[in-house]
């Protein structure tokens, strides 16, 4: 009566269970999950951080509460972009050690990630390196 229904069983283990996970894509899986498990050999601290990386880490942290790994995009995003308008562009240059675009993404895939998950603090700062009309980011 108190028992979990258990599956049938099955003696091949290639018919495992599949869980699926509506809307989410799997390279961003491959992408979050290879920083979870991987992060101290190939997301390191130190290392920059592709916009693709930091767009699947904020979504799907955001979406199944996955605090540590929203943290570490959210603190690449403010060291980057932080507000200090000091020596501009330069420091832009230098704080993009944390972020970088790919081939396949813009500044504006990065403000639009802010903007839908409450990151407002970079905005000003990513505004005004749109509006600088010059790419800071290699």
């Amino acid at each position: 009566m108190f028992s979990v229904p258990q599956p049938e069983s099955t003696a091949n283990p290639s018919e495992c269970p599949i869980v699926i996970l509506h809307h989410d894509s799997a390279a961003d899986w491959e992408l979050v999950l290879r920083q979870i498990y991987d992060g101290f050999r190939e997301f390191r601290s130190y290392t920059a951080f592709s916009v693709r990386v930091l767009m699947a880490s904020v979504s799907l942290a955001d979406k199944y509460n996955i605090v540590h790994l929203r943290k570490e995009a959210a603190s690449r995003l403010r060291r980057t972009f932080n507000g200090d308008f000091r020596n501009f562009p330069q420091a832009v240059k230098i704080r993009s050690q944390w972020v970088f675009l790919g081939k396949d993404t813009s500044l504006g895939d990065l403000i639009n990630l802010a903007f839908r998950y409450g990151l407002r603090y970079c905005l000003p700062s990513m505004y005004l390196v749109a509006l600088h009309d010059e790419v800071l980011f290699h």
